[in-house]
């Protein structure tokens, strides 16, 4: 089964989504839905196949951002980025800000959907690391990462043609970061997944 390390980025009126083959890390597909690009379909049609995805706390964040934005393209395949991008930024912000707003339950029906056909692999809480509150950057400093970054741009910021690069650059980094997180813990990951078979 085909395995990928991802992550998103999400901005008001800009969304990337980079995977990373764990097997191949030359195969890095990104996908972007903004003014100027808008790869919605290919996206959808990406994440309707039966693999399994490796995030940083892509439970409760990324994975449920896909899960919305595939619904919303459920519902109207010829959404346009302009409407869907406010809603996903507003969706984002209140999973992010989520002491602040109202924990309802479409949030919690996007972050354990059932109707997907991909699985999901959390690092973050499977070495519990949000217990612990150790982030992705300060796994990168553990890591000796060559390029320790924080976000580019401010989170609200409205991303400029220009500026797309800086923030796929970004996302590029945080995924192979991942990356190098998950091959650290193979070992431990490979033992968990035989004994949940048995």
């Amino acid at each position: 089964m085909l395995k990928y390390v991802y992550d998103l980025e999400v901005f008001p009126n800009f969304f990337s989504a980079t995977f990373v083959n764990i097997d191949n890390d030359k195969e890095q597909l990104v996908f972007v839905i903004a003014p100027k690009r808008n790869d919605i379909d290919s996206f959808c049609k990406f994440l309707d196949q039966e693999m399994t995805l490796v995030g940083f706390n892509n439970l409760l964040y990324d994975g449920a951002v896909m899960h919305f934005i595939t619904c919303a393209y459920q519902e109207d395949h010829k959404v346009k980025p302009k409407n869907l991008l406010p809603l996903v930024f507003d969706f984002s912000s209140n999973i992010i800000n989520r002491n602040s707003f109202v924990y309802d339950e479409n949030t919690r029906n996007h972050q354990k959907p059932v109707d997907v056909k991909y699985k999901q692999i959390d690092l973050m809480k499977l070495m519990a690391f949000d217990k612990l509150g150790v982030s992705l950057k300060q796994i990168s400093i553990n890591l000796m990462w060559h390029k320790v970054q924080d976000l580019p741009l401010p989170y609200d910021h409205y991303v400029k043609p220009e500026e797309y690069n800086i923030v796929l650059d970004y996302n590029l980094n945080d995924v192979l970061i991942t990356l190098k997180l998950y091959n650290s813990l193979t070992s431990q990951l490979e033992l968990r997944e035989s004994l949940s078979e048995e």
